[in-house]
């Protein structure tokens, strides 16, 4: 297997989704080269990174008002309904509640 062989399936190799040749066949060649087997390492600590969290931020307060503000503005109308799905889910909790406790008497 060449070096653009293997580095097309370093990907999926470190994402655990070659078959056992696929697999085997990257293996084997990285035992006899330097770069493929680095190129696997930094992709190892990249996949470890992105599992520990590390690499993620918490977005700012600002952002999620910013973002708020902008879907209110695309759809003024949303706030002011009377139909609110909100108090749907409220008002079908209720009704349950009620049902439940007269049917168990």
């Amino acid at each position: 297997m060449t070096c653009r062989e293997t580095k097309s399936l370093l990907n999926p190799y470190v994402d655990g989704e070659l078959d056992s040749a696929g697999s085997l066949a990257v293996e084997t060649h990285m035992r006899g080269c330097a770069w493929c087997l680095t190129d696997v390492e930094n992709l190892h600590g990249l996949a470890a990174a992105i599992e520990s969290g590390s690499l993620r931020f918490k977005a700012p307060a600002r952002l999620k008002r910013c973002v708020q503000a902008a879907i209110r503005a695309a759809n003024p109308e949303a706030g002011s309904s009377v139909f609110n799905w909100r108090w749907v889910s409220v008002l079908a909790s209720a009704v349950l509640t009620i049902a439940v406790t007269l049917n168990g008497t």
